[in-house]
């Protein structure tokens, strides 16, 4: 399930790769940008997106911004699943308690 709405699934989704795009502009290390997309995914996922559209999307954003923060094609992997396990640890918080930015 995701917004109800008559646009294209790749349009939806593609908000997740925008805000990447924007949050890798905004944020000066890897720990900010890992917080902020956490934060939005598991918001995405409370709010009914399909979970494993927005994973791909994340994938897609790695994949062409290989250089993000210093990490070469490797290091994406982690920075993969550093951004899954953020996002397990906000899923048993109050989203009312989340910051902005870490």
């Amino acid at each position: 399930m995701c917004p109800h709405t008559l646009l294209s699934d790749s349009c939806i989704y593609g908000v997740v790769y925008s805000e990447m795009r924007r949050f890798a502009k905004r944020c000066t290390n890897s720990k900010g940008f890992i917080y902020a997309t956490a934060r939005m995914i598991v918001m995405m996922e409370i709010l009914g997106w399909v979970w494993v559209k927005i994973l791909l999307m994340i994938e897609k954003f790695l994949r062409r911004n290989l250089r993000l923060y210093g990490i070469h094609a490797f290091g994406t992997v982690s920075l993969y699943t550093s951004i899954l396990k953020r996002a397990d640890e906000l899923r048993g918080t109050d989203p009312m308690g989340w910051k902005l930015w870490e």
